[in-house]
């Protein structure tokens, strides 16, 4: 991908490059955050969810689609290929075709549904009507 589509993170001894147009989702664990590429990588960044957030909310990630799950996932909606309230589950479907089946509460998935399909993330859905 291009050069223009990565971001930099570092600390006093390494630096971490994340190519924005490979991101799946992120996930946190205590004070570090666990990267998911659509190419199958993963990578544990040493920096809390909030900072690699507020990284990737330069210029070099426009026109990513980037949804916060509450504290602990980011999602790249680009991947999402499955949402299902009932079964309460996202599915992501990387570039190999491998499936990452991630759960959440109701509330949270019908916010979701309703980013996804250009509502407001409070709109009722079709079920609720």
């Amino acid at each position: 991908m291009h050069m223009n589509s990565k971001i930099l993170l570092s600390t006093h001894s390494e630096v971490y490059v994340i190519d924005c147009s490979t991101l799946l989702y992120l996930q946190a664990e205590d004070h570090y955050t666990h990267l998911y590429t659509a190419q199958g990588g993963h990578m544990l960044l040493p920096f809390a969810l909030s900072q690699v957030v507020e990284a990737l909310s330069g210029p070099v990630s426009r026109g990513l689609r980037l949804y916060r799950m509450g504290r602990t996932y980011v999602l790249n909606l680009r991947y999402v290929s499955h949402v299902s309230t009932l079964k309460q589950s996202v599915q992501l479907t990387d570039n190999q075709g491998k499936v990452y089946l991630l759960r959440f509460s109701k509330v949270m998935l019908r916010a979701l549904v309703n980013v996804m399909s250009g509502r407001s993330p409070e709109s009722p859905t079709d079920e609720e009507e």
